[in-house]
């Protein structure tokens, strides 16, 4: 349940902020908010993160109903394992099902944190880009060191891991 909770929340944030940029942003492009550090500034992103595959709509829009129904999959399967692990996945899960209102409403995603601190970032993204990548970072961290998850030993019925018959 907390991982749907989260997700929910995670769309409606992300919503709610696009829906703020297009009424009060789309009409001026940018606006500074940290001189050199950080802008608001209104993207149209037909493409995957960063812009990728922006001609490739559909392709993209297939890839991303599968992905996303993998992760209701693994929701459902795997929820209640971890605390952390359920909030990774309402993270992820939020995330891309607040992109994808926008595709397919508008054809593309609105962006608008502008992060411009450092030469070599180009990217404009969005609060549902934000809680994949923090979720995603999360769910690594936590499949690397944690011992306990059934996902990679479901098998076991002994907390050690180990599954030898004797």
């Amino acid at each position: 349940m907390l991982s749907v909770i989260i997700a929910v929340a995670v769309v409606l944030l992300d919503q709610l902020s696009k829906i703020l940029v297009v009424k009060n942003l789309k009409p001026i492009g940018s606006f500074t908010v940290i001189k050199d550090v950080l802008n608001l500034t209104y993207v149209e992103n037909k493409g995957a993160a960063f812009g990728i595959l922006s001609e490739n709509r559909f392709v993209f829009m297939i890839a991303s109903i599968l992905i996303i129904a993998l992760l209701g999959f693994v929701v459902y399967k795997y929820h209640g394992q971890s605390k952390l692990f359920d909030i990774c996945l309402g993270l992820i899960l939020g995330g891309g099902v607040g992109n994808m209102i926008d595709r397919v409403i508008y054809g593309y995603v609105i962006d608008f944190v502008d992060f411009c601190a450092f030469d070599f970032w180009k990217y404009v993204f969005n609060v549902a880009d934000s809680a994949v990548v923090v979720g995603c970072i999360l769910a690594i961290i936590f499949l690397a060191f944690d011992k306990k998850t059934k996902i990679f030993n479901e098998t076991s019925n002994d907390p050690s891991g180990d599954n030898t018959d004797e």
